[in-house]
């Protein structure tokens, strides 16, 4: 895991979703909500039916195993949770444009970011995901007492693209925790 390998000294920075749970200083970085990809030829039926006619749909889902995330796969679990689903997952993908291309091939839908509708697939739209819970943040994070000078370069530089906000998608620098 990338927070055990900060810890242990392996890795001298990394981004991770936010919160964490470990003594380690954050930097918020980026921002983005969840929203549901599904075949545009069944937008007017899914928008009836959301979210309890979800529970019967299937899913395509993004892989735990790498390049996969089991942190994201977790979180999209805890997001249809709470519209009182556990989604019926009948592929994987490795990634999103290849998730994205099967709900456009009709195999099921899928929960992405906000931030992979930036490539178009065709037949794909994305319907919003009010829930609270679909909200999430990313933060560079690193160990408060180890200095290293590359790190320090490197964080000092993040900092600066966020104060301009050049970095799409970004987190608000005033909520940044750390050093």
């Amino acid at each position: 895991l990338q927070l055990d390998a900060l810890e242990d000294g392996r890795l001298h920075v990394g981004f991770v979703r936010l919160p964490v749970d470990r003594p380690l200083k954050i930097v918020p970085v980026v921002e983005d909500r969840l929203v549901l990809a599904v075949p545009e030829s069944r937008r007017a039926d899914l928008v009836k039916r959301m979210p309890a006619g979800l529970r019967d749909e299937p899913f395509v889902e993004l892989s735990t195993s790498p390049p996969g995330s089991p942190s994201f796969q977790a979180h999209v679990h805890r997001v249809c949770a709470r519209y009182g689903f556990r989604p019926r997952v009948v592929q994987q993908a490795g990634d999103f444009v290849t998730m994205l291309a099967l709900v456009a091939a009709g195999l099921g839908l899928a929960v992405v970011p906000k931030a992979a509708t930036a490539t178009r697939v065709e037949g794909v739209i994305h319907l919003p995901l009010e829930v609270e819970e679909a909200r999430w943040r990313v933060g560079a994070a690193w160990v408060p007492d180890a200095r290293n000078p590359v790190r320090e370069a490197f964080l000092a530089v993040l900092r600066e693209e966020l104060a301009r906000g050049t970095m799409a998608g970004r987190a608000s620098p005033s909520g940044a925790r750390g050093g």
